[in-house]
């Protein structure tokens, strides 16, 4: 850290926190702070959350030392330069912040802890950055998760996604579980924790998982699956249901949607085990491609067709399957606007869709069904009929409502040999 802070030499700084990460090659926290306190030597103020006692004493001895003046704050010590209250709700944090001089409040889109104390550091970093500091607090609100970190996504099969595989340590594992709690009790989930091999702890292997596994069974983990060669080797420190697998290769080769329904999946990895492949594979899909429809270029289309047809000839225009993933409501009205005559959909629904929306264009339905007889006559919608027998229902249906001169359509088959009235007998009964 004495090598990087010649290279940064920071003004001011902010200590976050210290986990059990990068732990291996420490004899013990305390000395990993000193070392890490060395970055803030050039600083002339010294951001920090003095509610940890081991860190407290450690940056308060650091900055005595180099003169560094203490920017201290806390949810515990109202006497902290910024003393900090905090009242959750199902989506998002209301934060107060109380200094010498003023009182604030302001609220950020997120519940967890590691989120909280995130905005607390933000909040104190732009107290001392800022002259105008009341006018960046509405800003907080309009934070969005950091991909990888905490983020929440809609999984498959009535699954939600909590992606937490940035890195992988016991202290970044309390927080994410705990978040896990949270969504899974707020959609009455089962808890699954998908978890990679947890490195450079300093713990022993066997003390390190039986840890994780206390931890699982304290958050009342229903599943863990692991993944890697090092927590597949301690399986049986596992109290919840399990299953373990060598390598994502491994995982990925046995995966089964079917098996993942109704849970909330923590996802935690180790940066290197590249997990956004797993939440790839449990996430409902997402798209950001966009289709852009362009209006008058169909006016414009419909036109040269009109140009060219006799004025008698009348023009329907197939609007079934949403007009082909177009926007189906959108493109109905714009062809009534035309004054098309006719439009055409596949099946019933697609009708009484377009009718619920407005459309007063004749409508046939190319594919009418008998239990949809009535929908028909209902929403004056006209069947397109192909066959003897659907004729007959029909008619049979039609005479039961009481109905006279209700417009059909008939279908002849010329020889495409898909639909329609075909042989003599049929034209002939027909």
């Amino acid at each position: 850290m004495k090598n990087l802070a010649e290279i940064i030499q920071p003004t001011t700084g902010i200590f976050t926190n210290i986990g059990d990460a990068h732990q291996e090659g420490f004899i013990s926290l305390e000395q990993k702070i000193e070392e890490k306190l060395q970055l803030f030597k050039s600083c002339k103020k010294l951001v920090y959350n003095s509610d940890s006692e081991t860190t407290k004493n450690a940056i308060e001895d650091f900055c005595k030392t180099n003169s560094i003046e203490k920017v201290n704050w806390s949810f515990k010590d109202q006497n902290a330069k910024i003393y900090f209250s905090a009242k959750k709700h199902n989506d998002f944090t209301d934060l107060a912040a109380k200094t010498d001089e003023n009182k604030y409040h302001f609220k950020i889109p997120f519940t967890d802890d590691s989120a909280i104390e995130n905005a607390c550091h933000c909040f104190a970093a732009a107290s001392i950055l800022s002259i105008g500091l009341s006018n960046l607090l509405p800003e907080f609100e309009n934070l969005y998760p950091i991909e990888m970190r905490l983020e929440i996504k809609q999984g498959i099969n009535n699954c939600l996604l909590v992606n937490d595989y940035y890195n992988s340590d016991l202290n970044s594992l309390t927080i994410a579980l705990s978040v896990l709690h949270q969504q899974a009790a707020k959609a009455q989930l089962n808890k699954t924790v998908i978890i990679s091999d947890i490195q450079q702890t300093g713990l022993q292997k066997a003390e390190l998982y039986s840890q994780v596994n206390k931890l699982l069974a304290d958050w009342q983990i229903d599943e863990i699956i692991g993944i890697g060669t090092e927590i597949s080797r301690y399986s049986e420190l596992f109290s919840m249901k399990k299953s373990f697998f060598d390598s994502l290769v491994d995982f990925e080769k046995h995966f089964n949607r079917a098996r993942f329904q109704y849970s909330a999946i923590l996802i935690k990895g180790a940066r290197q085990f590249t997990f956004e492949k797993i939440s790839l594979l449990l996430q409902q899909k997402s798209h950001q491609t966009q289709l852009e429809i362009n209006l008058s270029a169909l006016v414009h289309n419909l036109n040269v067709f009109r140009g060219i047809l006799r004025p008698e000839t009348k023009i329907m225009v197939m609007v079934k399957a949403f007009s082909y993933g177009s926007g189906d409501v959108e493109i109905a009205s714009l062809l009534q606007y035309q004054n098309v005559d006719y439009l055409a959909v596949a099946v019933t629904d697609e009708g009484v869709l377009l009718r619920n929306a407005g459309i007063q264009t004749a409508i046939i339905v190319m594919n009418p069904e008998q239990q949809s007889f009535q929908q028909i006559i209902d929403y004056q919608l006209e069947p397109n009929i192909y066959s003897i027998e659907l004729l007959e229902s029909f008619i049979k249906t039609i005479s039961q409502s009481g109905c006279r001169d209700f417009p059909i359509h008939l279908k002849i088959d010329t020889g495409m040999n898909r639909l329609g009235f075909k042989t003599d007998d049929e034209i002939k009964t027909l």
